[in-house]
C-alpha cells in the first residue's frame, strides 16, 4: 500500500514536470 502510494506520487510528479516544462518554455 505504501509502495503503491510512492509510485503514484513519483509518477504524478513526472507527469507534472513533463506538462509544466513545455508551458514555461515559449
Amino acid at each position: 500500500m505504501f509502495i503503491a502510494g510512492m509510485i503514484l506520487f513519483v509518477y504524478g510528479s513526472v507527469i507534472i514536470v513533463s506538462v509544466g516544462l513545455p508551458l514555461t518554455k515559449p
